[in-house]
């Protein structure tokens, strides 16, 4: 009983060490992005005319607190693992699971950050829904589709997983969900068909981007974005 205790307590922290690196890599990339997004905004405030403008604007900012949230959870998230290994140790006679308070919003927290592949895919499209009308091309066009079909199941799948999450705090709010669980089955499979979605959606937009990107001038770009709806040129 004593081995099985220590080897648990031995297993849980390496688990903290490598949470803590990955930690440490995440928050490398989030200041780069950090950087990034405070570059390109005080590029975009020079040029807010159009209604466009201020969505393309926006969409950025949104997608940036949505990160900045799920790296604030991730180092509360750290605080919190590392304080239960303390305490294990100390109290080996108390092993408790990682299933803390805090720890239970990990998977919501991890698929709620899914919507920014959503939102920067659906930015994609648009771009390349322009080029494809400004190239007249019909191959364009039928690749143009493929990624609308990816971009709809991507988002269908995202908020699935979201959905099962959901469910699944409400449902074991004190206990991690069981592997045999339908919401284990049910996230696994949304997770896979995001992965392949993804993938797919970003294979048409390269190709998309290769057979009508050369043929495309900037001028003809801009009569397209001149024939817009009214309400994306307000």
């Amino acid at each position: 009983m004593v081995s099985s205790v220590a080897s648990q307590i031995s297993f849980s922290g390496l688990n903290v060490e490598y949470y803590n690196l990955a930690l440490v890599a995440q928050t490398f990339f989030f200041g780069t992005y950090s950087v990034l997004i405070v570059l390109s905004t005080r590029m975009l405030l020079r040029g807010l005319k159009t209604r466009m403008d201020h969505i393309l604007f926006f969409s950025p900012l949104f997608m940036y607190a949505l990160s900045a949230a799920y790296w604030v959870y991730s180092v509360a998230l750290s605080a919190d693992r590392m304080r239960n290994y303390i305490k294990d140790v100390l109290s080996p006679a108390d092993f408790s699971d990682d299933h803390t308070p805090v720890a239970k919003w990990n998977p919501l927290f991890n698929s709620l950050v899914l919507v920014n592949y959503v939102c920067s895919d659906a930015v994609v499209v648009w771009r390349a829904w322009t080029i494809a009308s400004a190239a007249e091309s019909s191959n364009c066009r039928k690749y143009l589709y493929i990624s609308c079909f990816f971009l709809v199941l991507t988002f269908f799948s995202v908020t699935g997983t979201i959905v099962f999450q959901i469910i699944g705090v409400i449902d074991f709010p004190l206990h991690a969900k069981p592997q045999n669980s339908y919401l284990t089955y049910g996230t696994n499979v949304l997770q896979t068909m995001n992965l392949v979605s993804f993938f797919k959606s970003g294979r048409a937009h390269v190709t998309i981007w290769r057979t009508g990107a050369p043929a495309v001038s900037e001028k003809k770009v801009a009569r397209r974005l001149a024939r817009a709806p009214r309400w994306m040129r307000k």
